[in-house]
């Protein structure tokens, strides 16, 4: 973590139901319990993108709120950028169960929200390098969209107030 917080990158932080992509490279930052983040990134143009879904489907006037819409719109944003679709590599961080135990043979939204995300990936043929989802504990991520890596800090427990300093990184 300390070798992103000293990059001179912008610094971003992103709301659920926002994405983030530019072809100028920052670090944008969001909080995950149950919603999922997406990165892609261009290796070639080396830039990357983000979104934050906090549901699986929903009404398309809301295409940033819902993993259908969200993917889509990011990959659509990349490719405005000049990424090529057959290059760009997926991520997909997430999908915590922080609101207790669902009744029995139900899926949490969390485990929703990850099985539609993987699902539009395979048909979106975005190819998925690297996730970190599920589980009991939500996420803080750190996205450097100029370099493709991401560095998580899981959350102690459901409210995502208390940082705990295991670390984890995907790059």
């Amino acid at each position: 973590m300390k070798r992103f917080r000293e990059l001179e990158l912008r610094h971003i932080y992103l709301q659920p139901g926002e994405l983030f992509v530019d072809n100028q490279p920052a670090l944008v930052q969001t909080i995950l319990g149950s919603c999922v983040s997406v990165t892609l990134f261009c290796p070639r143009g080396g830039f990357g993108g983000i979104c934050h879904a906090l549901l699986p489907t929903g009404k398309p006037d809301e295409p940033g709120r819902h993993v259908d819409g969200a993917v889509r719109l990011l990959l659509d944003r990349m490719l405005g950028f000049g990424a090529r679709h057959q290059l760009l590599e997926a991520k997909l961080f997430g999908g915590s169960r922080v609101l207790g135990v669902p009744p029995a043979q139900r899926l949490t939204v969390g485990e929703q929200n990850v099985a539609c995300a993987k699902e539009l990936l395979h048909k979106l043929n975005l190819q998925l390098v690297a996730d970190d989802t599920g589980g009991l504990r939500g996420r803080m991520l750190f996205f450097n969209s100029g370099s493709g890596e991401v560095f998580i800090r899981k959350v102690r427990n459901s409210t995502l107030d208390d940082i705990n300093q295991e670390v984890a990184t995907h790059g």
